[in-house]
C-alpha cells in the first residue's frame, strides 16, 4: 500500500479496509495508539478497537476513505472537506457539530448517527441512508440528499436551503423542518409502509 501524506491530507492508493482500520485508521483517530515506532502491529491485533479512546477535533481535508469502515467512530467536532467517503460505513457514528464541505458521501450509510448541529455545505449525500439519523438542528446548504432514506430520522429545527431532496423517502417517523406539502413540492416519496433499506 502507498500512503501518501501532507500535514493533514493523506490519500490511500489501492485501499484495503482490512489492512487501513489496522494502521491508518489507528494512526490517526485512536489516542497514543503508535507513540512507540517499534510498535508490535501482532500484539496490536489481539486488541479490540473499543479499548482506544477514539479522538475527536480532527481535521480531514481531503482523505479518501471511500468503502471504509467507520461504524460507531467519534468524529464530533471535526473538519470533513473535500474529503472522499463514497459508500462508507458511518452506522451510529458521531459527527455533532462537525463541518461536512465540498465532500462526496454518494451511498454511504449514516443509520442511526447522531449528526446534530452538524454544517453541511456544497456537499453530496446521493443515496445515502440516514435511517434513524439525529441531524436535529443541523445548518444544510447547497447539497444534495436526492435518493436518499430519511425513515426516523430526525431534522426539527435545521436550516436548509439550495439543497436537493428530489426521490428521498421518509415515513411517519421522520421529523421534518417543513412541511408534508413542501416535502411533496421537493419531490420527496412518504412511505406508509416498511421498505427494505434504501441503496
Amino acid at each position: 500500500m502507498k500512503d501518501n501524506s501532507y500535514k493533514n491530507l493523506f490519500l490511500v492508493d489501492g485501499f484495503d479496509e482490512s489492512s487501513f482500520k489496522e494502521v491508518y485508521l489507528s494512526k490517526y483517530l485512536y489516542h497514543d495508539v503508535f507513540e512507540d515506532d517499534e510498535f508490535d502491529y501482532d500484539e496490536y491485533d489481539d486488541y479490540e478497537e473499543e479499548e482506544y479512546e477514539l479522538r475527536k477535533d480532527i481535521d480531514l481535508t481531503g482523505v479518501n476513505l471511500q468503502g471504509a469502515n467507520l461504524k460507531k467512530i467519534n468524529l464530533s467536532n471535526s473538519n470533513i472537506i473535500a474529503a472522499e467517503l463514497r459508500f462508507s460505513e458511518l452506522e451510529e457514528a458521531n459527527l455533532s457539530c462537525s463541518l461536512i464541505n465540498m465532500s462526496d458521501l454518494y451511498g454511504s450509510s449514516f443509520k442511526n448517527a447522531s449528526m446534530d448541529y452538524l454544517e453541511i455545505r456544497n456537499s453530496n449525500f446521493n443515496y445515502c441512508n440516514l435511517n434513524g439519523a439525529n441531524l436535529e438542528g443541523a445548518l444544510i446548504s447547497n447539497s444534495d440528499f436526492s435518493n436518499a432514506d430519511l425513515r426516523k430520522a430526525n431534522l426539527d429545527r435545521c436550516i436548509i436551503s439550495r439543497t436537493k431532496f428530489m426521490n428521498t423517502v421518509y415515513d411517519k417517523y421522520t421529523i421534518l423542518p417543513f412541511s408534508r406539502k413542501k416535502a411533496e413540492k421537493l419531490g420527496m416519496i412518504y412511505i406508509k409502509q416498511e421498505i427494505d433499506q434504501v441503496s
